[in-house]
Formats: structure tokens, C-alpha cells, sequence
């Protein structure tokens, strides 16, 4: 039996980054007629100035602010997913009861959120991916004894 401490915790780091990444999203629900909201719309509006983007290609504000919440409620479910694969993985990797499905539950969660190129997600995917590997690949050591 190997000892799968630096697996769990590699996935409880990956855990705690997507969990920000949840929190993360829940603010972008949250943005009502704010200051908060206000300051990021004149942002967008600097920002696409200095690309000099058509004016009518420009989102209203009402826009911008769904454009948020919806992006906020996909952030959520992400990080719901990937918070319960990490707990699922852990309770496989615990006592070395069942790595190898661990293993690639991990490294199909870190590589899709990874695809997805959030770049907060990218840190926590590369955790996931990571302790899947090791998962999937470290054996345990073979005595040579009688």
C-alpha cells in the first residue's frame, strides 16, 4: 500500500483554488447597479476606446451586466463540479482504496477545465492533473526480501 498523502493534498490544493474560483463567480452574480459594476463597465468603456472598438459594437450596460452573471453561473457550476471530483478523488485516493479511477477522474477535470483557459482554473487544473498522474502511475515499492 502506498502512502497518497501528496496526491490528496495536491487535489485539496486544486480544491481550495477552485473554491475561490466559486466565490469569484458568486461576486459576478451578485453585481447589481453597484458602484463595483459601474467602475468595471467604464473600464470596458477605456479599455475598448483604446482599441478603438466600433460604438455600436459596445455592450449597454444592462448587457454587461448580464454578460457578468451569466459568466458568474458558469464559473459556479465549474467550480462545483471540480470542488466534488476533488472530494470523489480524495475519498478514492484515501487508504489507497481505488487510484487508478481517481487517477483519471482527476485528469479528465483538469484537462477540461484547463482547455476552458481560465487562468485561475489553469493553477488548480494543473494540481488536478498532476496528482492524477501520480495516481495513475507511482506503484508501490517491491522487496527484494525472502
Amino acid at each position: 500500500m502506498i502512502n497518497r498523502k501528496i496526491e490528496i493534498f495536491l487535489v485539496i490544493m486544486g480544491m481550495a483554488v477552485f473554491f475561490f474560483f466559486g466565490v469569484t463567480g458568486a461576486t459576478m452574480i451578485n453585481v447589481h447597479d453597484d458602484e463595483m459594476a459601474t467602475d468595471l463597465y467604464e473600464q470596458y468603456l477605456e479599455d475598448a476606446s483604446v482599441e478603438e472598438v466600433a460604438e455600436e459594437d459596445l455592450s449597454t450596460y444592462d448587457e454587461f451586466v448580464e454578460a457578468l452573471r451569466t459568466a458568474g453561473i458558469i464559473i459556479i457550476v465549474l467550480a462545483v463540479i471540480t470542488v466534488i471530483v476533488g472530494i470523489v478523488s480524495v475519498l478514492l485516493l484515501r487508504n489507497d482504496k481505488r487510484p487508478k479511477i481517481a487517477g483519471v477522474i482527476l485528469l479528465a477535470a483538469g484537462i477540461f477545465i484547463g482547455f476552458l483557459q481560465f487562468f485561475i482554473a489553469l493553477v488548480a487544473s494543473l494540481f488536478y492533473v498532476i496528482a492524477g498522474l501520480m495516481a495513475l502511475f507511482r506503484k508501490p515499492k517491491i522487496s527484494l526480501g525472502e
